[in-house]
């Protein structure tokens, strides 16, 4: 599973870690980035990638859409989390994440994957 998991008592996921992005694609060019944690897209939250799938699909495409994130490395003490929040146009409904811990961009101008270690 790709949840991310608060510490402590709290069994909730916290949402879905971004593992793997086009560069320049609709998340990307909204200032979402590998690591970050999406909580919840159109006002509702992602508990799983089964839930982020089919929110997912029920979106227009080509119209902005809200995404709520916990910025890569935005963790404050006493577990408080800052979020943000950006305005993602989807254009497919194509939904693929990578294996948690390979994270990578796929840029399509190269065709290449490059690993999150490499930049």
């Amino acid at each position: 599973s790709n949840a991310e998991y608060m510490g402590g008592e709290i069994d909730q996921p916290l949402g879905l870690t971004v593992d793997s992005m086009y560069i320049g694609g609709p998340g990307y060019e909204a200032g979402m980035r590998l690591g970050d944690i999406i909580i919840a897209v159109a006002g509702v939250r992602v508990p799983s990638f089964e839930k982020f799938k089919e929110i997912i699909a029920e979106q227009p495409r080509g119209k902005p859409i809200s995404f709520v994130l916990v910025k890569s490395g935005n963790f404050g003490s006493n577990d408080e989390c800052h979020v943000s929040e950006v305005k993602v146009t989807l254009l497919t409904t194509d939904v693929e994440f990578a294996p948690l811990g390979n994270q990578y961009y796929f840029d399509p101008s190269s065709h290449q994957k490059i690993y999150r270690s490499d930049i």
